[in-house]
């Protein structure tokens, strides 16, 4: 069989397992729970010294998929993608050697929009926004080297202004905090602000 006959079918193959996947079939691949996490070392075959290489996917009671990613040398490695019990998705994102990195997206289990999060090697950068269950937005926070920097704002689940801070470096910038109670009027301080 010729080198481009090969490769189609495997692409084929690859096609087929990628695809039954999303539909709730069965796919090859282990749970976390059949490896032993070692910490900085990655995750482990049960009972031996090897780090595990291959597909990771757990299935809720369901049989509706739970999560999958793909782990090289024991660290989770690519895509990984998380589902509710109802099939609504709850996390998408990518690790590399293990740690978060790039666009991640989180939803309720109702399908709205959780939070969007930018990663650099394991640590947020730049804009993170969240909002709430009901579609309110929640808060916008800036981040500069895994640190709090820029503006911070919160706001209640009835969408008034809750604060906006000023950081800078991690650093709270003294008297840059303004704070709203959730009818909107001013009140002096973050504790007055939180219902």
């Amino acid at each position: 069989m010729n080198f481009l006959c090969r490769s189609f079918l495997l692409f084929l193959f690859f096609l087929f397992l990628g695809g039954c996947g999303e539909r709730g079939m069965p796919i090859d691949g282990i749970s976390l729970d059949d490896l032993q996490n070692r910490g900085v070392n990655g995750y482990y075959v049960l009972k031996t010294d090897k780090p595990y290489t291959g597909e990771i996917v757990e299935w809720h009671d369901s049989n509706q998929m739970k999560y999958r990613t793909h782990m090289e040398y024991g660290f989770k490695e690519g895509l990984w993608v998380s589902w509710y019990k109802n099939g609504q998705k709850k996390n998408e994102g990518n690790y590399w050697n293990g740690i978060k990195e790039g666009s991640w997206t989180s939803w309720y289990d109702n399908g709205q929009k959780r939070s969007e999060k930018n990663w650099n090697k394991g640590k947020p950068r730049g804009l993170v926004v969240e909002w709430y269950k009901n579609g309110q937005k929640r808060e916008e926070i800036n981040f500069k080297n895994g640190k709090h920097n820029g503006l911070w704002v919160i706001w209640h689940d009835n969408g008034q202004m809750m604060s906006k801070m000023i950081f800078d470096d991690g650093e709270f910038l003294e008297n840059s905090g303004k704070y709203w109670n959730s009818k909107g009027e001013s009140v002096d301080s973050s504790a007055k602000a939180i219902p």
